[in-house]
C-alpha cells in the first residue's frame, strides 16, 4: 500500500518541496505527514479542501496506511527477535 498523501502529491506532479510550499506548510511537517505518517498540520487540511480534496477520506487513507506500515515493521522485529532467540 503506497502512502497516500504520496500518491496525491505524485499524481499532481510535485516534489515534496512545491507541495508543501503550495498547501503553506513547511517542507519539514509536509515530509514527516507523507514520510512518517505525523499529523498533518490543519492549515495543509485547508488548503487541500480549498482544492476539492475530500479531506476526511484522504485522512482516513492515511491512518490506514500508517497502522499496516507500523504492523509491516512489527512483523519485521517479531522476525529478528525470533532469530536472536535461535542463534
Amino acid at each position: 500500500m503506497k502512502n497516500p498523501l504520496t500518491e496525491l502529491r505524485e499524481r499532481l506532479g510535485l516534489t515534496l518541496g512545491e507541495m508543501a510550499e503550495a498547501l503553506g506548510v513547511a517542507y519539514s511537517a509536509w515530509y514527516a505527514a507523507e514520510k512518517n505518517g505525523a499529523h498533518l498540520p490543519h492549515k495543509a487540511r485547508s488548503a487541500l479542501a480549498e482544492l476539492d480534496v475530500n479531506v476526511p477520506e484522504l485522512l482516513d487513507r492515511q491512518e490506514a496506511w500508517a497502522q499496516a506500515r507500523a504492523a509491516e515493521r512489527r512483523a519485521e522485529l517479531r522476525k529478528r527477535l525470533a532469530a536472536e532467540v535461535v542463534a
